[in-house]
């Protein structure tokens, strides 16, 4: 397995890939030996932790995230490639289709595209008078992924009567810098992509909008957990528990191009109400209503 982030915070996620292997008849270091490798948040350091896997004689790599999906199939074409998440793998190039993805990748979507969109509309919602928003976007997430992203959310914006500005950001350093600008934006709210960037640093951008009285929505209930105000996504750990089937099933013998991918049936809501009344913000029923999680 290869992960973007360190080992603590990943450890979710990789227990949840054990209990699915159990689950599936796989006793870890019985029936299989597990490898994993952590990026530590850099994104110039896949292709050395892939190759280490490789090299480890991998029957399968588990990754998540269509940056670190792409680094994958760059570093071979034979060795079956798991996606525990991934965004529009077949708009973005990662498969030839989510019914029979040919090649040696297959696994699980974790959202479209247009769940930035929806976020938006959360954010009217829960902002009903507020007019300048910020996108925060990773430009070089691969394929055509963030042109996607950001004519959905462009239109997506207009339609609610925002006035949208975009903030990009590809590594920790630009991430930095495009959170010291948003203050002069002024933005009334801020909009966080999917990009693993953004997930991995999750809680710079928490702490970031909390000390500048930023109201976001993200792209991981994470992040709510951790003080942000509202997310709206998949549970990515049980993403992982679902991967194991697919890794389980290619132990056996099945081939990636004959698996179809797997779609998200459903997407989490978390609001925050501790961090909605310290910026002084009253979270509608309505929303409250639909809410998996409220944390209080």
């Amino acid at each position: 397995m290869a992960f973007n982030g360190n080992p603590e915070g990943t450890k979710p996620y990789l227990d949840a890939f054990v209990r699915g292997m159990s689950e599936q008849g796989f006793t870890l270091d019985r029936d299989y030996a597990l490898e994993v490798r952590h990026a530590q948040g850099r994104s110039d350091r896949y292709p050395a932790i892939l190759g280490e896997l490789l090299a480890a004689d991998a029957e399968a790599i588990v990754v998540a995230g269509n940056t670190i999906i792409q680094a994958a199939k760059a570093a071979t074409a034979t060795v079956p490639i798991v996606m525990a998440t991934s965004i529009d793998p077949d708009a973005t190039g990662l498969v030839a289709s989510l019914a029979r993805p040919g090649g040696n990748v297959t696994g699980l979507t974790s959202q479209s595209a247009n769940v930035t969109a929806k976020r938006l509309q959360m954010l009217r919602e829960l902002l009903p008078g507020a007019t300048r928003t910020t996108l925060l976007l990773d430009p070089k997430v691969p394929g055509a992924a963030y042109a996607h992203v950001l004519r959905e959310t462009e239109d997506a914006a207009k339609a609610l009567g925002f006035q949208t500005t975009i903030a990009e950001a590809s590594t920790a350093d630009e991430l930095d810098k495009a959170l010291a600008a948003l203050p002069a934006r002024r933005p009334e709210a801020l909009a966080v992509g999917n990009a693993l960037l953004f997930f991995t640093y999750r809680k710079r951008i928490v702490d970031f909008c909390a000390q500048h009285r930023i109201p976001a929505i993200y792209g991981s209930s994470e992040a709510v957990v951790e003080g942000g105000l509202i997310g709206y996504a998949t549970n990515v750990a049980e993403n992982f528990r679902k991967a194991a089937s697919y890794v389980a099933r290619i132990l056996n013998g099945a081939k990636p191009a004959d698996l179809p991918i797997e779609q998200p049936t459903r997407v989490e809501l978390f609001v925050n109400l501790k961090t909605a009344r310290a910026l002084g913000i009253t979270v509608p029923k309505s929303l409250l209503a639909r809410a998996d999680e409220v944390i209080q």
